[in-house]
C-alpha cells in the first residue's frame, strides 16, 4: 500500500506543466533578496518571497502588497490563471509569473470554497510553484495572499538546518 501511495505522489509531482525556467529565473532575480533595501538582504541573495492567486483573489493580493510594502519586502506573484496574470501586469506594479495548466487541471479565475476540487487544485499548484523555484536553486518563503504580515517574519525563523517548515491551516490557541 505504501509503495502505491509513493508512486502516486511521484506521478502527481512530475505531471505538472513544463515551466519556462529562463523566464521564471528572470522574474525571481527581480525579487531575490526579499528586501527592497539591499543592505538588509545580506545572506538572502537567493531567497525569494512568493505568493500565488487566481483572479478571484486579487483583492487579497492588493492587501498582501500593502503589508509587504510597509515591511519593505518585494515578492513574486505566481498567477494561477491568465486573467490574474493579465490584470497584475497591466494594472499593478507587482511582478507576476503565469503558471501553466498541466496534466492535473486548469485553475479557474473565480474564488473557490475551502476543500472544493478547485481549492485543492490551487493548493497543489502552490506546491508545484515552490518545487519549481527550489529546482532553480532559490530558497523560498511562501505566503498565501490572505496572510497579513504585521512584522517581518524572517527574524522569527530559525533557518539553520531546516529544509521545510509549514504553518497549519487553523487558529493558534497559545
Amino acid at each position: 500500500m505504501i509503495a502505491v501511495f509513493c508512486l502516486c505522489l511521484l506521478l502527481v509531482s512530475t505531471a505538472h506543466a513544463a515551466v519556462d525556467r529562463a523566464e521564471m529565473k528572470s522574474m525571481l532575480d527581480k525579487v531575490a533578496g526579499i528586501y527592497t533595501d539591499p543592505s538588509k538582504a545580506k545572506g538572502l541573495e537567493k531567497t525569494v518571497l512568493i505568493t500565488a492567486c487566481n483572479f478571484g483573489f486579487v483583492n487579497h493580493l492588493h492587501n498582501f502588497k500593502c503589508f509587504a510594502d510597509r515591511l519593505g519586502m518585494k515578492f513574486l506573484v505566481m498567477a494561477m490563471d491568465a486573467q490574474a496574470h493579465n490584470y497584475i501586469t497591466k494594472n499593478t506594479t507587482m511582478n507576476s509569473f503565469l503558471m501553466g495548466g498541466g496534466a492535473v487541471g486548469e485553475v479557474t479565475g473565480s474564488a473557490t470554497d475551502f476543500r472544493t476540487k478547485q481549492f485543492n487544485l490551487i493548493t497543489a499548484k502552490k506546491k508545484e510553484a515552490v518545487h519549481d523555484i527550489l529546482q532553480l536553486g532559490y530558497d523560498v518563503l511562501f505566503s498565501d495572499t490572505d496572510v497579513a504580515m504585521i512584522r517581518d517574519p524572517l527574524p522569527y525563523m530559525n533557518r539553520i538546518n531546516v529544509d521545510y517548515a509549514h504553518s497549519l491551516n487553523y487558529m493558534c490557541t497559545v
